[in-house]
């Protein structure tokens, strides 16, 4: 059986592959040389793993600073390649770990991202990849299931041979395994699932937090030594969900996330097939998608990061809500020129009865919903009578309204507003034919009466009312005086 490589040995390989991939990457000699003396200093002080220190009988080295210390004018003299990414926006090189809780569907989305990347091919549903390597440790997996999450992937395609991944890596042998694979495959994706089949015993009294980040450090030295690669490693959340910092969710120490040059995580409430792909990191933007998981393919819920992207806000203005609250907002979400509440009333009951209910709600109803909405953040009141969306993410509750024993059920069909072969009007259409009607109805009222809210006259191209209210100032006015006068 393989033997584990020697520390030092195990230096002097990323020293070299360091070196000879940094000519490749128009990186200087001078950053392959600093990483050996990094490499170096790390193997010398792993040989002495109980003690933490130098062997007493160990000769001092004369210590220039100059090893140690860049200037400003030597870092302005360097150029440095743009960060590169396995997968467009989500999966950027380098260190990185996947946290989610168990059974959620994190192996599902690290084989989708393994078929992609080798394949040259689509992640997400929309993302195109650049094809690379990839070595997939599945070490809680075996070949039967391998082979059967394949096939449900490629839907019974035959499984790309390049695809490469191994099930029963020992613990002290996987970061020699990795670091050959990249000598001889070049910089790719190496996926690690789990976290617990890889992690190093600890030292001598060693707290948690030091062991999680030595085995973090190394796994950076060997993504630094083949610039380009991303090492990818699958870890499970707390059970206590903390929802002020997703981060502090991770199971562990925080030398986990510390260590790491971006976490990704994956939250899905149980039973659901929508979940929030969360991303952060050093070199990256902070970022929330919107995905959707079914047959166990995982896409973007969009065409493209910045739908997602906005989806996650969407879906947060409607989360715990009722149906007919939910319709509410979806529909206000769509019209960012605003609303009133008989248009939200048209509009939600005609949704509700495409879904199979006969009953939908008035406009006083519709008045009362739009009311409790605003007060807890998921809607916008623009201006008097108008209501818009919310721009607040951080959203409140919303009180149960009077309503019919029928609602609406939670599959309402995706084309919002359509009823058969008819379309719900705009809001600027709905305004405008309400303004022409308003108009023919009321030519023989007085033109001479000031509006009461904004004090424009008739001849100010203002509709006056007998209540003395102008439409531009109170639509809903308006069509209550119409419909006295009807």
């Amino acid at each position: 059986m393989s033997q584990a490589i020697p520390e030092e040995l195990w230096a002097a390989q990323l020293a070299e592959a360091d070196q000879g991939a940094g000519s490749d990457s128009n990186t200087s000699n001078m950053e392959g040389e600093e990483t050996e003396h990094a490499l170096t200093r790390h193997s010398n002080t792993s040989n002495t793993s109980n003690t933490h220190g130098k062997r007493e009988d160990e000769p001092v080295p004369e210590l220039d600073w100059r090893d140690y210390v860049k200037t400003g004018a030597w870092l302005e003299a360097q150029e440095f390649p743009p960060l590169q990414f396995m997968v467009p926006g989500v999966l950027p090189e380098g260190f990185g770990v996947l946290v989610a809780p168990p059974k959620a569907g994190k192996s599902w989305l690290c084989l989708a991202f393994c078929l992609a990347v080798v394949t040259g091919g689509v992640a997400l549903g929309c993302l195109t990849v650049r094809k690379r390597p990839v070595v997939y440790l599945a070490l809680e997996d075996g070949d039967k299931r391998m082979k059967r999450r394949l096939k449900a992937l490629l839907r019974d395609a035959s499984i790309p041979p390049e695809f490469q991944y191994a099930t029963d890596t020992p613990r002290d042998l996987v970061r020699d395994v990795i670091v050959r694979w990249l000598k001889e495959n070049g910089p790719g994706l190496v996926i690690i699932d789990t976290l617990a089949k890889v992690r190093p015993p600890a030292w001598n009294r060693e707290p948690e937090y030091d062991r999680d980040y030595r085995f973090g450090a190394q796994m950076q030295a060997i993504c630094k030594a083949f610039p380009g690669t991303c090492i990818l490693v699958v870890h499970h959340t707390r059970k206590a969900r903390d929802d002020e910092d997703w981060m502090n969710s991770t199971l562990g120490s925080q030398g986990i996330n510390g260590s790491a040059d971006y976490t990704l995580g994956l939250f899905r409430r149980r039973g659901h097939d929508d979940a929030t792909l969360k991303i952060t990191g050093r070199d990256i933007e902070e970022a929330e998608y919107s995905v959707l998981f079914e047959d166990g393919m995982w896409e973007l819920d969009g065409d493209s990061l910045e739908a997602a992207s906005q989806a996650v806000g969407q879906k947060r203005r409607t989360e715990d809500l009722g149906d007919v609250s939910a319709l509410i907002v979806r529909f206000v979400g769509e019209h960012p020129e605003g609303v009133t509440a008989l248009m939200v009333s048209e509009a939600v009951s005609q949704m509700m009865l495409n879904s199979g209910s006969p009953e939908g709600i008035d406009k006083k109803n519709a008045n009362t919903y739009l009311g409790r909405l605003t007060e807890s953040g998921r809607v916008s009141r623009l201006r008097r009578g108008i209501y818009g969306p919310s721009s607040n993410l951080s959203v409140g509750s919303v009180g149960s309204v009077g309503m019919p024993s029928q609602t609406a059920s939670n599959t309402i069909d995706d084309s919002v507003g359509s009823v058969g072969n008819a379309t719900i009007p705009t809001p600027r259409q709905n305004q405008d034919e309400l303004f022409q009607e308003a108009l023919d109805l009321f030519q023989e009222l007085d033109d001479t009466a000031p509006c009461r809210t904004c004090g424009q006259k008739r001849d100010d191209a203002s509709l006056m009312q007998k209540s003395a209210i102008c439409m531009g100032c109170d639509l809903e006015t308006a069509l209550k005086a119409q419909k006295a006068m009807s």
